[in-house]
């Protein structure tokens, strides 16, 4: 990220936060004239797989309901549920309401569920919380306040997700650096 400028005249501190599929981490990384001190490291083991099983539940509890189907005792029909929730989640992060549908789904039954961004991101709620707190940890494991933080670098394919960003956006008080590619950083 930084290791390269030789042109910083202090020590800026930068808090890398990765959210992935299967887990958040949050890094505190010290930069200063080529060189760098990893400060702290956080993890979570909480991603946005975790997100579409939020998704999942929930569309199964109406299912049932409806259609007197349980997605969750057939593993083909849980699979194909999980991958429209996470085709659901990429698309609520750009348009603010788009409807989960599977053909065939149990039985014959073509099931779908009409979902916008503001009901998703009431769900996520309690998710969300973990994940920021992932980030509220490793800041504090350093040493350090916030305000300490000179730029939060935002990767992992997670970070597309509005909430995410706006809410780390808001916990951290700044603008969020997005200059690594969010798939092809480690």
């Amino acid at each position: 990220y930084g290791i390269y400028k030789t042109d910083l005249e202090a020590e800026h501190n930068v808090l890398i936060f990765d959210l992935g599929h299967g887990d958040c981490t949050a890094t505190v990384v010290a930069f200063s004239k080529g060189k760098l001190e990893v400060k702290s490291v956080a993890s979570e083991t909480v991603g946005c797989r975790d997100l579409d099983m939020l998704v999942a539940k929930h569309c199964a509890e109406l299912w049932k309901e409806k259609h007197k189907i349980d997605a969750f005792t057939n593993p083909k029909a849980t699979f194909r549920l999980l991958q429209a929730c996470e085709k659901l989640r990429k698309t609520l992060s750009t348009i603010s309401t788009s409807t989960l549908s599977v053909e065939s789904f149990m039985e014959d039954i073509d099931v779908s569920a009409k979902i916008d961004r503001e009901e998703f991101e009431q769900w996520a709620q309690p998710w969300l919380e973990r994940v920021i707190g992932c980030a509220e940890r490793a800041v504090k494991d350093a040493g350090m306040e916030k305000d300490g933080i000179f730029a939060c670098e935002v990767i992992g394919g997670g970070s597309r997700v509005p909430c995410v960003a706006r809410s780390l956006k808001e916990w951290l008080g700044r603008e969020l650096s997005h200059t690594l590619n969010a798939d092809e950083a480690v």
